[in-house]
């Protein structure tokens, strides 16, 4: 027997998350997806080697953690866990360094060791590197791949380090009882009736046959790698209070009450009553003895299916999810890939392009993972973790609740995933203020901000400088308020800033088309995001627009892009088809749109006075043809002083 099979303690198949996540792994080996990070800061004298001790002490007790993985020239990947593994340290000692070198060092470190990845092949795959600070001041970085564990086992292990440590720097034993395997966990899911979990979800499913969309202004400067970063939003004492009384209230749990709110989110963002996610489960069998204390991957990913009624209370409502919640625990194992095929969504269309994570285990920082007469203690804790789903969401449930969303920087926009990390904690908190409020009377905005946003529109005094055009005095309200938001419109927002980048680059696009002083182009689009960024992009540009609506006869849109002199027609590619016979450049805004994001963000200079024509509307006229009446900057101006076109204004479309 060779010497490589001696240190074999088992082997077994993968469970059906442990094969997706190698999938993704191998998919995009550079792109640290599945990647766990955990770093933390330690106040105390270390024992460096009491802690190294325990460790090994742990992951002797874990045969997950002694675990590599096989695919290579064979029909189904397996685990193979070793008997005995080196485990890899690092430890620096950077006393001799200013704070700010530390910093950098740091920074650069933990970037670094993400860059390398794991061999899945070769075990253990996790690594450590412990860096000293100060004589007392240490931090500590653990990095490990998540095949091998959930953010459950994870607190699990902390737990035992805390306990094994303890006892090792005092020179002491500590018998622990013994967990079971993972390999237990294996066993169980491979004895599941996959004939009952395929009839419940055909029937869950039924009717749904394509994703849902957030309508989210896409990140289109791609350069094919993911880059993923996380914005947060936290819940204030008085409102995490409120929802943790809330769900005794209703009966209903935490995880509960939060995909209630991630739902009226994706209702409002998409203007869909149907909506669908996915939802991180911890899949640990009730019936599975000893589950709680078995260190391995459980949790798997699912879809949650959530139908709106407007008029319903959020606390009846509530419970309806609770009992659909109830029902689909008993299919936890379900395998994901399995249920996408037994649904009616089109092959090789996800179900879902988020999932929301519900985090409710013993926090890695929390002082109840280390003892109060302990020599060191951790103050501070930061996780790195990626996905292959482009946003996932975290609600951490701790004293005070915290929101986060992690997404891929290189298809959204930053300001976007924060403002919807903002409307996310607003709907809690509306959730949390009254119950027996109606869904469709949910806000994204607070009370406060609702009452800010209207004691600012019934402001009478208003000034606007008699020689600025509009687009100017847009110009200048997204400089002083760039983050706030402009537009809103189904669930989609803009803020001012994201108005001006993109008006601008369009603007400087049509320039390049000819559009200038006293040059029309005609706007033909749906009423959407788009339809104002055109608008705003041609008085930039320094020319004027006629609108046309898609609603109209075919030979009236013809006659006002004639009679008016048009020179480009700014259109969408839905609507190419309705477009009249032209002689005159078109710019689809939407398929046009790679062309037109390399144009510059800035602003253009200005080349329109209030003289200059604006826009051109057209009337039925006495005769009952239309007839073009012209609209100069000065009176456009005029008009947006008396409907007080002001810095808190958010247009609602």
């Amino acid at each position: 027997m060779s010497t490589a099979n001696i240190n074999i303690e088992a082997i077994y198949p993968l469970s059906h998350m442990q094969q997706g996540m190698l999938f993704h792994t191998l998919l995009a080996p550079q792109s640290e997806v599945y990647f766990d990070q955990a770093s933390w800061t330690i106040q105390g004298d270390v024992n460096v080697e009491a802690f190294r001790q325990a460790w090994r002490q742990v992951v002797e007790r874990h045969p997950i953690l002694r675990t590599a993985f096989l695919w290579e020239r064979r029909d189904k990947p397996l685990q193979i866990v070793r008997r005995r593994v080196e485990l890899p340290w690092e430890v620096h000692d950077w006393r001799h360094m200013d704070p700010e070198e530390q910093q950098q060092r740091l920074d650069d470190y933990v970037v670094s060791d993400r860059a390398r990845g794991f061999e899945l092949s070769e075990p253990p795959l996790m690594r450590f590197a412990l860096l000293r600070l100060a004589d007392d001041l240490w931090h500590f970085v653990w990095s490990f791949h998540h095949i091998l564990l959930d953010g459950w086992g994870s607190s699990l292990l902390l737990s035992e380090i805390s306990s094994f440590y303890d006892a090792y720097s005092n020179g002491k034993h500590l018998e622990l009882s013994q967990p079971r395997p993972y390999r237990d966990y294996i066993g169980w899911l491979q004895r599941q009736d996959l004939n009952a979990a395929e009839a419940y979800w055909k029937r869950r499913l039924q009717g749904f046959t394509s994703p849902t969309s957030f309508g989210l202004p896409e990140n289109l400067h791609q350069n094919g790698k993911n880059n993923y970063i996380e914005k947060t939003r936290g819940i204030d004492e008085q409102t995490s209070r409120g929802l943790e009384a809330l769900a005794r209230y209703q009966q209903v749990t935490l995880n509960t009450l939060i995909q209630g709110a991630w739902a009226l989110l994706m209702w409002r963002y998409s203007g869909e009553a149907d909506v669908l996610f996915g939802v991180t489960v911890s899949g640990r069998p009730a019936d599975l003895e000893g589950v709680e204390q078995m260190v391995g991957l459980f949790i798997n990913t699912l879809p949650v299916r959530v139908q709106i009624d407007g008029d319903t209370q959020v606390g009846p409502w509530l419970k309806q999810l609770q009992v659909e919640q109830t029902e689909m625990r008993q299919y936890e194992y379900s395998p994901l890939v399995e249920v996408q095929g037994w649904s009616e969504v089109g092959r090789g269309v996800p179900l879902f392009e988020s999932i929301l994570v519900f985090e409710s285990f013993p926090n890695i920082s929390s002082p109840a993972t280390v003892d109060p007469n302990a020599s060191v203690t951790l103050p501070s804790v930061e996780r790195f973790q990626t996905t292959n789903y482009p946003l996932t969401v975290r609600v951490r449930v701790e004293h005070n609740w915290s929101i986060g969303i992690v997404y891929d920087a290189h298809r959204f926009q930053g300001e976007a995933i924060g403002r919807m990390a903002h409307h996310l904690g607003n709907i809690l908190e509306e959730m949390a203020r009254d119950p027996r409020q109606p869904l469709s009377q949910i806000s994204l905005m607070t009370e406060a901000e609702q009452q800010q946003l209207l004691v600012a529109y019934n402001q009478t005094a208003v000034e606007l400088p008699s020689h600025d055009c509009v687009h100017h005095l847009f110009e200048a309200q997204a400089a002083e308020t760039p983050d706030a938001t402009a537009l809103i419109f189904q669930g989609q927002t803009l803020s001012y800033a994201e108005l001006n980048r993109k008006a601008n680059q369009l603007a400087r696009h049509l320039r390049s088309a000819g559009v200038g002083p006293e040059v029309l182009a005609g706007i033909m689009m749906q009423r959407s995001l788009d339809m104002v960024v055109g608008i705003l992009a041609v008085l930039k540009a320094g020319g004027a627009y006629l609108p046309l609506d898609p609603e109209y006869p075919a030979d009236r849109l013809a006659f006002m892009v004639k009679d008016s002199a048009a020179q480009v027609l700014l259109t969408q590619k839905s609507l190419l088809g309705l477009l009249p016979e032209h002689g005159v450049e078109t710019v689809c805004i939407d398929a046009d749109w790679p062309v037109i994001a390399q144009q510059s963000e800035d602003n253009l200079e200005h080349i329109s006075d209030a003289e200059d024509l604006a826009y051109i509307i057209y009337t039925s006229g006495t005769t009952g043809t239309p007839k073009g009446v012209m609209i100069d900057h000065g009176i456009l101006r005029i008009h947006f002083s008396q409907v007080r076109f002001i810095s808190e204004s958010t247009l609602m479309m």
